[in-house]
């Protein structure tokens, strides 16, 4: 399906700490003076700055998405499980089609099929921003140090520790998330995802489970565009809509919406048609908005109806 492009999907966001957050390094710290778990950082015109990786916040995702299709009673494999998962059925039958992957897998991705989904890493700036803006945000980003100890369960006394996390208390995170070749539904799920993470439902980092983690995740930014045989639609499109593909995979039915009042249709070129948030409309209205329409779409709603169920699997 990738040999193609039919339609894709960029929506630009930002994550903000509400309760300190912590990526943390793979590497030991050898040096003393250094945090015990020091946050992420990589080099930058600007010297080493922390930022979120692309990796940590589709792990987040995925996982919650599959929490989601589980509690709509949908196919979703379980890679802890030695029976039924996609990944035991790569190594049993080798290299098998899309239609044989369970609804996670197809949108997140497996050892055998590409991510429909991609996740740019989140720095404490936007790269449109001028040089000033650049620095007046990072300036923004505030890291602390958090003690912490280990507790023997059954003496109640310190087991390891004292040790010192460096967290981010203040500050704004910018990212991208990029969807090519995908279903209303898929990009359907995104949206709950996006919404739980936002609310508090789910947390990023390390020590969730004790008060890190808790952050604002806002898109603030939509661009959506179909090229190729959905070039010439007024509707939004999957790609369950171009010809012949339902031939090939095991698609849902009815792929398509009518475009929300805020979206604006933009032609751009010979072969794509843009639609972005009309002049004076706020992205994060807007984004709202187009994600209420995509729960509501009859391509969501044949999913949880005709959608495989947990345990069918193919």
């Amino acid at each position: 399906m990738f040999k193609a492009m039919y339609n894709q999907a960029k929506l630009s966001f930002t994550v903000e700490p509400v309760t300190p957050l912590l990526i943390r390094s793979g590497r030991e710290a050898f040096d003393p003076t250094r945090p015990d778990l020091e946050f992420i950082r990589i080099g930058s015109p600007y010297g080493q700055v922390v930022y979120i990786p692309g990796s940590s916040i589709k792990g987040v995702m995925r996982s919650y998405a599959e929490k989601i299709l589980r509690t709509l009673g949908l196919w979703t494999c379980d890679i802890s499980e030695t029976k039924g998962s996609c990944a035991e059925k790569k190594q049993t039958e080798g290299k098998f089609p899309y239609e044989k992957h369970c609804y996670a897998c197809r949108t997140f991705g497996s050892t055998e099929l590409a991510s429909r989904l991609r996740i740019v890493d989140a720095y404490p700036w936007r790269w449109d921003m001028t040089e000033g803006q650049r620095r007046e945000s990072l300036a923004r980003i505030k890291t602390d140090l958090r003690p912490g100890v280990a507790i023997d369960r059954k003496k109640g006394t310190v087991k390891a520790g004292p040790f010192e996390l460096e967290v981010v208390s203040t500050g704004t995170f910018y990212g991208d998330i990029l969807l090519r070749n995908f279903q209303l539904w898929q990009l359907a799920l995104v949206a709950l995802v996006v919404r739980d993470i936002d609310e508090g439902y789910q947390q990023l980092g390390l020590a969730k489970s004790r008060g890190l983690g808790r952050v604002r995740f806002k898109v603030d930014s939509l661009e959506l565009m179909q090229l190729g045989p959905l070039f010439q639609r007024e509707e939004i499109c999957g790609v369950g809509e171009v010809e012949g593909l339902n031939d090939c995979y095991d698609l849902i039915k009815e792929d398509m919406m009518d475009k929300p009042s805020k979206l604006q249709t933009a032609p751009d070129g010979l072969f794509r048609r843009r639609f972005i948030p009309g002049e004076g409309d706020k992205s994060e209205e807007v984004w709202a908005e187009f994600a209420k329409a995509l729960l509501k779409s009859q391509n969501w709603q044949n999913l949880l109806k005709e959608g495989k169920k947990i345990g069918n699997y193919p």
